[in-house]
Formats: C-alpha cells, sequence, structure tokens
C-alpha cells in the first residue's frame, strides 16, 4: 500500500491528464500494455476496479493497492510520457512530481530501526530529464537501427527535447552525460558501437 497522499495523487492527475477517467489519451488496450510491459501488472483484473472501471480510476486503485517502490516506478515512467507528449507542462508540477516520486523511492517499507539516522540517497532533478531522452532515443532507433549515438544526439527533435527539459527542470547537463545515457539502450551489437580509439 503506497503513501500517495491525495493532495499528491492530484499533482499526477494534472500530469496525467486524467480527467474524464483518461490517462495521457491512451487506449484502454495501451494502458493494460504499458502496466504489463513496465511492472507485469495487470490493471484491468479485478483488484483495480475498487474505484470504478475508467482508466482512471484503475490507476488510482493501483496507486492505493501498489507499494511505494512500484507506484514511483510506474509514475516515473508514465511521468516521461507525459512530457514526450505534451510541451506545455510547467517546470513547478514537474519539479514538485519529482519531489513526490524521490519521496516514494527512498522510503523504507520495514519500519525503521533508527528513524534519526539521516538518509544518504540524494535527490537527483534530472531524473525526469533522462527518462524523457530515453524514450526519445529508443523511438529514433525504432525507425532506424543503424543510427549512431552521435546521429540521435545531432537529431533536431532530440535536441529540442533536451533544451526544452532543461529549461523546465531548471537543471544543466553535460553532453558526455546525456551520451551516457543513450548509450544505456544503443541497439546495435557491441562491435558496432564506438570505443576507445584504437592504434593503428
Amino acid at each position: 500500500m503506497s503513501d500517495l497522499s491525495s493532495e499528491e495523487q492530484q499533482v499526477f492527475e494534472k500530469l496525467f491528464k486524467m480527467e474524464e477517467g483518461n490517462l495521457l489519451n491512451l487506449t484502454t488496450a495501451d494502458v493494460g500494455d504499458f502496466f504489463d510491459l513496465n511492472a507485469g501488472i495487470q490493471i484491468h483484473s479485478k483488484p483495480f476496479n475498487e474505484y470504478g472501471f475508467s482508466v482512471g480510476d484503475k490507476i488510482k486503485a493501483f496507486w492505493k493497492i501498489a507499494p511505494n517502490r512500484c507506484v514511483a516506478q510506474i509514475n516515473r515512467d508514465l511521468l516521461g510520457l507525459a512530457i514526450r507528449r505534451n510541451k506545455d507542462i510547467s517546470r513547478e508540477d514537474l519539479q514538485q512530481a519529482e519531489k513526490i516520486l524521490h519521496r516514494l523511492e527512498t522510503i523504507d517499507e520495514e519500519p525503521k530501526k533508527e528513524s534519526n539516522k539521516p538518509s544518504t540517497k540524494k535527490y537527483h532533478p534530472h531524473s525526469a530529464l533522462k527518462g524523457s531522452l530515453l524514450v526519445i532515443a529508443q523511438d529514433l532507433w525504432k525507425e532506424n537501427p543503424h543510427l549512431s549515438q552521435s546521429d540521435i544526439m545531432r537529431k533536431n527533435v532530440f535536441k529540442e527535447k533536451v533544451k526544452n527539459l532543461c529549461n523546465a527542470l531548471n537543471v544543466q547537463v553535460k553532453e558526455e552525460t546525456i551520451r551516457k545515457w543513450i548509450r544505456e539502450i544503443d541497439p546495435r551489437n557491441q562491435e558496432n558501437k564506438p570505443g576507445p580509439n584504437k592504434k593503428e
């Protein structure tokens, strides 16, 4: 059972466009596939019908039933999708969502034995940036699996998203950091990936 408060739920309801029972204008089948692929959850099954049968109702039931880390994982994935689909998301909404996700990700599921011990985990405001950029890179590689990492980074749609997200999240990120992120999902064979220059 997650610790997501009603006020925090409203933040994500706004970001995920959950008015009228929707979720980012996805079809019912797409939502089912999303939960199945990302968390192995059958969101359209009986346990998630507590509040009703619309997609929005099922998401709210999921927020209540699932543990903190699972809710944080799914909400982070959905946030990346929301950022990609909506260029008008405000910086304040994104920052608020990131703080909520960070809180859920760092909550101990077991009772704390040393409640006065400070947390050693740090808040990273560019988590949403990475998630969204990786989604775009994956889509570009699906269209053309022969693209290099440099090709991806030169794409206008990719450069524009980097700029818009950095402005929205009020963060700066180095080019080599972005390259490291997309290297993690490069679908090409290892021998085709760029590496240290070899001496002839």
